[in-house]
């Protein structure tokens, strides 16, 4: 039923790098970005991982698309393998190489933000002050978080250094981490809290390491770091917007909190950019700015129409991915035009892999690794290994 080839794969990589162009220009309007984020986040994070993880074609239901004869040769150029491997005797592909490199990058930047949050968590634990169970902290965690549980899991933490109010997470614990030169008010204090408990209730710091996951995983694409800015814009407008709706008076102190904030971000501005290189929490001077400006700035037109198409679109371009596969040529076109290149049972022998590769042999040299017969001739002999191979050739 499911058959997995490099043409799936490769259908696989080329539906989900779409999906993430289409969710990034829906980010793009900031009507729908605050009111439809978090859905819409949901959904395409969904269609992206299925995509990634079932990278398969159907068979009998799925579709040949073949390319252009100019792009099948570019195709056959970076897929079939022609670099040899010294002392292993085995011959790779273009593809290959950048598979390797892609694994690999991921690897190194998945085991860095591992590595980075624990450097982070240690720093903090080091050289920060924990003051949970100050009564005017105890007294602000019990107003605003009403889950006994999870009150047990969130610390304060102070710092003597330069730093903007944050939230990170170690393991299952949560630490809100406050610097001690940053002068707040009581009411100050209490929307800052209720800003990053707010996060942690609603799960964003997970939203923010699943987005961080898929970003590694195509590192090689630049849209997703601009995507990855966009959530994480979201995530903060989205608590702001829900703190400033309640009343007047608490959206006045919220914004005039988060002005000042801003202005102690750039007093410290130089000494943040130092201290950021040692730390996960990414410091990014214009943010403050940009949160403030816009949730001041009058509402957009809310286009429902516009995001309603792109998410059709963007489930009929995953289920078409399925029932329809582009298809390059194994082969050479000018190979299978000359005689003295022309397949044919008589100068053609096979041998099937033990993974469902097959290895060719033209006129008894090695010509190249396919993983379909499609291309070739039904009547090609077909051995288990080269020595059966060799030894049913000479007879």
């Amino acid at each position: 039923m499911l058959n997995f080839s490099l043409s799936s794969v490769i259908m696989a990589v080329l539906t989900s790098n779409l999906l993430i162009v289409i969710l990034s220009v829906i980010f793009l309007n900031r009507s729908i970005l605050y009111k439809f984020g978090l859905p819409l986040l949901g959904i395409f994070g969904v269609l992206i991982t299925l995509r990634m993880l079932m990278p398969f074609e159907l068979n009998n239901i799925t579709q040949n698309i073949y390319f252009p004869e100019r792009l099948s040769k570019a195709i056959v150029f970076i897929c079939h393998p022609r670099i040899q491997i010294p002392f292993f005797g085995r011959t790779i592909s273009i593809w290959h190489i950048f598979t390797v490199v892609w694994i690999i990058g991921f690897l190194i930047l998945l085991f860095h933000y591992i590595y980075i949050n624990h450097k982070t968590y240690v720093f903090f634990s080091t050289y920060g002050a924990d003051v949970t169970k100050r009564p005017e902290y105890v007294h602000i965690i019990d107003t605003i978080c009403k889950n006994e549980e999870l009150k047990k899991k969130i610390s304060v933490i102070k710092l003597p250094f330069p730093q903007i109010p944050s939230v990170i997470r170690h393991h299952s614990h949560y630490y809100i981490v406050i610097p001690n030169k940053l002068t707040l008010s009581n009411e100050e204090t209490m929307l800052v809290f209720r800003h990053e408990i707010t996060h942690i209730i609603n799960h964003d710091l997970i939203y923010k390491f699943i987005v961080q996951i898929k970003c590694y995983f195509y590192w090689w694409n630049p849209l997703c770091i601009f995507l990855k800015r966009r959530i994480n814009m979201f995530l903060e407008l989205r608590i702001d917007l829900s703190i400033i709706s309640e009343d007047a008076k608490q959206a006045q102190d919220y914004l005039d909190c988060l002005l000042k904030i801003a202005k102690y971000n750039l007093k410290i501005k130089k000494n943040m950019q130092l201290l950021s290189r040692v730390m996960l929490i990414p410091i990014n001077s214009s943010e403050l700015k940009k949160r403030f400006a816009y949730i001041t700035q009058e509402e957009e037109k809310n286009n429902k129409a516009l995001c309603g198409f792109l998410l059709a679109s963007a489930c009929t371009l995953c289920i078409l991915s399925y029932l329809f596969i582009f298809e390059g040529s194994y082969m050479y076109p000018e190979h299978m035009s000359k005689g003295e290149y022309s397949i044919t049972p008589e100068n053609t022998f096979i041998i099937q892999n033990k993974d469902n590769t097959y290895d060719i042999y033209f006129k008894g040299e090695f010509f190249e690794t396919v993983n379909s017969l499609e291309y070739y001739p039904e009547d090609c002999k077909i051995y288990l290994s080269l020595e059966e191979a060799l030894k049913n050739e000479k007879e």
